[in-house]
């Protein structure tokens, strides 16, 4: 044997006789000789031998190391049909497909070359196959079969490993935290990210270091359920507050079963802390509107009060001495008098338009409640303008504070105002009642509506009704389109309906 393999090697370096040459040979010797063996039995081709016999059956009368590795249950004196149920290729065509073109070289004494797949472990593979006849007393008794261009087995692991390794390498190298739990709730996997932000060191440990039993909670139902969850959750990380969003997503096998969570965490702790700061300015913007509103509320009834109560009664006065003035000496002097019916005249429009101005900056009827505040306001506004109006106040709303009155007053007014400026509208509907634990008021017509967002872009009046909406704490809805018509919607907290808090006012 130890003369033999120096030749074996040779000849396989040198390639001067291939297989098939070799096997050739055979068909006139018969007899393999001791290279060919060797040959046969330790190529890197698979190779196997199989007699014909009759009625199509053939038995397998020698295999190579290549081929006993690659079909296992077939060994000498064995047929082919006898092992088929019990191959590699049970579930493929391979089997199926050899004997037919097994069939084929013995029928027609001649060789034969077809691709076919071979099942692997991971993947499907294709090779080539080539059957060779030998010719035995003028009839085909062997057939040689040789398995060629197979992929080797270890490939598509190593395929799938060094895939696997360019995922290890992103999640290793990802901003997100990212980490594996299994059925019991225990974490598998946690990239650096994961453990930087939770402080965890150990790479398997249960999750109560993360968020707590509420993490734990979620993990379940998604491991229970199968569905993606999604959620935001806040903890101490050291003396820091930590915010993240956390996806949780299930994990599950071929066969459907869901096997564990995936958990995929952003850090958004600084743009909580953003939303946090831009909430409290606009509180403090709110606030701050709302003491200005309430200042220049009371500075328009202070100065309504001092014009009805200091020059309405100057006026009033000297309207009287002008009428004791015509008395005395209007008569014995007519021309006087009629200077002095002039003047009182005069007197008398500067007391309306006096009047006016004093309704204008702070309206009497704001003393009194809001339905009779609204009433008066569409009965004034609407009336001259010849348009239907409809004022429903629900019973119980009519008691609202000063302050809520007078925000309520002046969001109808300035609705009431755009009606009358652009709607072309022919009926108003002005309607306050409570919804849920708190109020709505709604003030729609039938005019001919606008563009919502082309007139967002430039209407002062909308971004007015938005500020004052503002200030009563509650939110505000434009409802329109070319030719329906328009609705706004407000509505406000519950406790507006007594009087807004104290650090409201002034």
């Amino acid at each position: 044997m130890s003369t033999e393999v120096p030749i074996i090697a040779a000849v396989c370096a040198a390639l001067m006789l291939p297989l098939i040459t070799l096997w050739r040979q055979l068909n006139a010797s018969r007899q393999l000789n001791e290279r060919l063996r060797l040959l046969f039995q330790f190529g890197s081709d698979t190779a196997f031998v199989v007699r014909a016999e009759s009625a199509g059956h053939f038995v397998v009368t020698q295999l190579n190391a290549a081929a006993s590795g690659l079909l296992p249950e077939i060994h000498a004196g064995r047929a082919l049909s006898s092992q088929h149920a019990n191959l590699l290729f049970a579930s493929s065509d391979f089997m199926l497909a050899l004997q037919t073109h097994l069939q084929q070289t013995v029928r027609e004494a001649a060789s034969a070359e077809y691709e076919t797949t071979v099942p692997g472990e991971n993947r499907a593979m294709t090779c080539k196959v080539r059957l060779h006849p030998v010719i035995e007393s003028g009839k085909v008794g062997h057939v040689l079969c040789l398995v060629l261009n197979i992929a080797p087995r270890h490939q598509p692991e190593q395929a799938k490993s060094g895939r696997w390794h360019e995922f290890r390498t992103l999640v290793e190298q990802s901003p997100d935290t990212i980490a594996r739990y299994d059925r019991l709730c225990h974490r598998v996997y946690a990239n650096p990210a994961f453990r930087r932000l939770t402080g965890a060191a150990a790479p398997s440990i249960t999750v109560n270091e993360y968020c707590g039993e509420s993490y734990r909670m979620r993990l379940r139902e998604v491991l229970e359920s199968g569905v993606e969850d999604a959620f935001e959750s806040s903890w101490l990380s050291g003396e820091r507050k930590v915010t993240s969003h956390i996806r949780l997503v299930p994990e599950v096998d071929a066969s459907g079963t869901v096997t564990g969570v995936l958990s995929i965490g952003r850090d958004i702790t600084a743009l909580k802390a953003t939303e946090h700061n831009l909430r409290e300015s606009k509180n403090l913007l709110r606030e701050l509107n709302t003491r200005r509103e309430a200042e220049l509320r009371q500075a328009r009834k202070e100065m309504a009060r001092e014009m009805h109560e200091d020059y309405g009664q100057r006026l009033s006065m000297l309207r009287m001495k002008l009428a004791m003035l015509n008395m005395t000496f209007g008569k014995p002097h007519p021309e006087l008098g009629e200077r002095i019916d002039e003047t009182m005249h005069l007197l008398d429009e500067t007391i309306v338009h006096m009047r006016e101005i004093v309704s204008v900056i702070h309206p009497s009827v704001l003393n009194m409640n809001v339905a009779d505040a609204i009433e008066w306001l569409a009965n004034e506004t609407l009336t001259i303008t010849g348009i239907d109006f409809d004022v429903r106040i629900e019973e119980g709303l009519a008691t609202f504070g000063e302050a809520t009155t007078s925000l309520v007053y002046r969001l109808v007014q300035s609705a009431l105002s755009n009606v009358v400026r652009h709607a072309q509208a022919s009926k108003v509907s002005i309607i306050l009642s409570r919804h849920g634990n708190g109020c709505r008021l709604e003030v729609s017509d039938n005019g001919r509506g606008f563009d919502l967002d082309r007139a967002k872009k430039d209407s002062m009046g909308m971004v007015a009704m938005e500020e004052l909406a503002n200030m009563l704490q509650g939110e505000i809805v434009f409802l329109s389109a070319v030719g329906k018509g328009t609705v706004i919607e407000v509505c406000f907290p519950v406790w507006q309906s007594a009087a807004p808090p104290e650090r409201f006012l002034v």
